[in-house]
């Protein structure tokens, strides 16, 4: 009974900001040269799993689900923000914003188990100062600095993308309104068609509290697309493999065929992870590769399809570790099922590691505002290790996002996972449903 009131109460509260939002956002300050703005953003999402985890359910502590395979949860959260700027005229300006958020989690709990019933938390989300070179040298805007607590990505997020994590005390683990790196300092260089970062990342307790440096530079070939290329040391851990752990990436994303083919792409990503050090050898590797088509038709069709395998670790190799892993990889870079490989194995059951997977994606956008999609997937595992069969499950998702207005955001998902040999030998024998709906005000 009260997660159903406090569902009601969210969705009105939610339609109640939609509607009232121009009078809470604007401009707080403006005047020589300074501006100060506020903005609002909330979320509220409702979610429903069938035979958690296949079947095997969730261990709740504490828990107050009535079968706890069947599992309804609500997440919500409020991010108020300040963002401001300063115009030091012929040597750039400097910016930052501080923003609060707001996370919580009603009913059940996430059907991972990770989130706890009845959980509120409170913590800084972003907290940085940035300079601009504005026209300081020859390109206008060429350096981008800054520092503090603050967002920080690489491509489409293949490895770095998400700084901070949603579970345990925090709540919300499925609108995951934190990504912010605790400590981020960047250097931003552009100067087309080359750019480049440099960078130092520190997460917090959620990633492990990983440090580390790196840089990252892409050229942009004209029409036929991005090349780009990443290396990462990281300096300290909690957790043992990443303690000295160097990343080395390559990536392309584009149109190859952009003189004969229009409408096509193809993104390629490679990693390599190398750890010598004694108390966390490594040698993992991972490749992702994409191609898709946009069909000149009504609702612009898009039909794709991607290879990824992240490696396994190998038993027979003793203390050195062959598991892929995906660092601070981003869920959603390009949209559903960008990285966060399904709905159902990606988010509840199963990493990016000692995976293999296939994804046949078919999206179309019926109005302006409207975009749908199916996506289809095939699980593999890397490695056996003791799996009676290396194929472990296919799923099929369907999503719509509908962008309402310029404040309101609405967006869903169903989907099922069918357990396969390897997945069923093992005793997970029960298709696993979703169903998730959230609603996002800006202002």
């Amino acid at each position: 009974m009260k997660s159903r009131k406090f569902r009601t109460i969210s969705i009105s509260a939610i339609a109640a900001l939609a509607i009232g939002a121009p009078a809470l956002a604007g401009t707080v300050y403006e005047g020589n040269g300074a501006k100060l703005d506020f903005s609002f953003e909330a979320g509220y999402g409702t979610f429903l799993t069938k035979n958690a985890n296949f079947g095997s359910g969730v261990d709740f502590t504490p828990g107050n689900a009535d079968d706890d395979r069947d599992i309804d949860w609500q997440d919500y959260y409020m991010l108020p923000k300040l963002t401001g700027s300063y115009d030091l005229g012929a040597s750039g300006s400097l910016y930052g914003e501080w923003a609060v958020a707001v996370t919580g989690t009603r009913g059940d709990g996430d059907a991972i188990g990770w989130t706890a019933p009845n959980t509120d938390h409170v913590d800084n989300e972003l907290a940085y100062i940035g300079w601009k070179s504005g026209k300081t040298f020859a390109t206008e805007n060429l350096l981008d600095i800054y520092y503090g607590q603050a967002k920080f990505a690489v491509s489409d997020g293949f490895l770095v993308g998400d700084g901070a994590r949603d579970f345990n005390q925090r709540g919300c683990f499925w609108l995951a309104p934190h990504a912010s790196f605790e400590r981020a300092a960047v250097i931003k260089i552009n100067a087309s068609p080359v750019r480049g970062d440099l960078f130092y990342l520190a997460t917090d307790w959620s990633q492990g509290v990983t440090k580390g440096f790196g840089a990252n530079v892409e050229y942009t070939i004209d029409k036929y697309g991005t090349v780009g290329a990443m290396f990462m040391t990281l300096n300290e851990s909690d957790i043992a493999t990443r303690e000295g752990m160097k990343v080395y990436e390559g990536r392309y994303m584009g149109n190859p065929l952009a003189d004969s083919v229009e409408n096509f792409y193809l993104n390629l990503e490679y990693a390599i992870e190398r750890n010598n050090d004694a108390a966390g050898k490594l040698a993992a590797d991972a490749l992702a590769a994409e191609v898709g088509y946009t069909f000149a038709a009504a609702m612009s069709p898009t039909l794709s399809y991607r290879f990824a395998n992240y490696s396994g670790d190998e038993a027979a190799t003793g203390s050195k570790s062959e598991a892929f892993d995906p660092l601070f990889q981003k869920a959603f870079g390009r949209g559903w099922g960008t990285w966060l490989e399904g709905e159902l194995m990606g988010e509840f059951f199963y990493s990016n590691s000692n995976k293999k997977s296939h994804m046949l994606g078919l999206k179309a956008k019926p109005t302006d505002s409207i975009s749908a999609g199916l996506l289809a997937y095939s699980f593999y595992a890397d490695q056996g290790n003791g799996m009676t069969d290396s194929h472990m499950a296919d799923e099929v998702n369907l999503y719509c996002d509908w962008t309402v207005s310029d404040k309101l955001f609405v967006t869903g998902a169903i989907g099922r996972a069918f357990p396969a040999k390897g997945l069923k030998d093992g005793g997970y024998d029960k298709n696993f449903d979703v169903f998730e709906v959230a609603a996002i005000v800006y202002f």
